[in-house]
């Protein structure tokens, strides 16, 4: 491995069941991998079988871009490494503020490793880590190596409208927040094009930290780029609700569970094995 390529990145390849070891080296700047042993469910594609296996769900949670929520990382790894794939976490840099690029370098590098040791590789991003994933979803093809899908759970997509104004600030820095030409710069809705990766995204109508109004955006520019897509807006949810079901119950918070918004998760699995049969 590169030493250009570790300079902002650690990774380690664990058991997914030793928690403790998980939790320990979960820390800002660690990509955290799990193989997943099994190899023997397989996807039909135009070129050939690929197993669920060299498929791996590069997981980036939220926060605000100020810290890493516990909900939206571990237990999201272990629910699609029990369904077949292999899975990782991506624990990014935070706030105080350095430089806006640095989270999207850790992203960019995350999807290098992964891309020499898997054949494909899904983003899944939660709010802030929606965000990022969508920049990188968004970005030119050579920045994306194995990367053929994202999935954008409640994501923060505009820096200009409908705004979290907490999250923009830590991104872009208060020096800069209000800075317009960052702000499109960085906002996902203004960055699709023809070769954006085709999305899974969804969100709730209620959201009362990133407007719904993200999505519909996301949505839109999608529809006029003719990137496949498919979108679940439930109507109602409690963000941050992550798996919407008793794996995302790290905080205790019985409201999170949610049997109609818990859905997304195979719908997601859905849409991405039909892009994937089209490879």
């Amino acid at each position: 491995m590169s030493t250009d390529l570790l300079k902002q990145l650690q990774y380690k390849l664990i058991n997914l069941d030793n928690y403790k070891e998980a939790i320990e080296i979960h820390k800002k700047g660690v990509l955290v991998i799990y193989r997943n042993p099994n190899t023997k469910t397989l996807i039909e594609t135009k070129n050939g079988t690929i197993s669920k296996a060299q498929v791996i769900f590069l997981v980036i949670p939220g926060g605000k871009y100020q810290y890493i929520s516990e909900q939206e990382s571990l237990p999201i790894a272990k629910k699609f490494f029990q369904l077949g794939y292999s899975t990782a976490t991506l624990s990014y840099y935070l706030s105080p503020y350095t430089d806006e690029s640095t989270q999207y370098n850790q992203c960019y590098q995350s999807l290098q490793l992964l891309s020499i040791y898997f054949k494909k590789v899904v983003m899944v991003g939660f709010s802030a880590g929606g965000h990022l994933a969508g920049l990188l979803g968004t970005a030119p093809l050579e920045d994306r190596f194995n990367a053929f899908a994202m999935v954008l759970c409640y994501p923060v997509i505009s820096f200009e409208k409908n705004v979290d104004t907490i999250t923009r600030a830590n991104f872009l820095g208060k020096d800069h927040e209000e800075d317009k030409n960052l702000q499109k710069e960085f906002s996902v809705d203004e960055r699709v094009n023809n070769i954006t990766l085709p999305t899974f995204i969804w969100t709730f109508k209620d959201d009362k930290v990133v407007p719904y109004e993200n999505t519909l955006l996301m949505i839109e520019q999608l529809k006029k780029n003719n990137i496949p897509f498919k979108a679940k807006i439930f109507e109602h949810g409690i963000h941050g609700m992550a798996l919407a079901d008793e794996n995302t119950m790290i905080e205790g918070k019985e409201e999170y569970k949610n049997k109609e918004v818990a859905t997304w998760v195979d719908s997601a699995c859905q849409f991405v094995d039909d892009v994937l049969k089209k490879y």
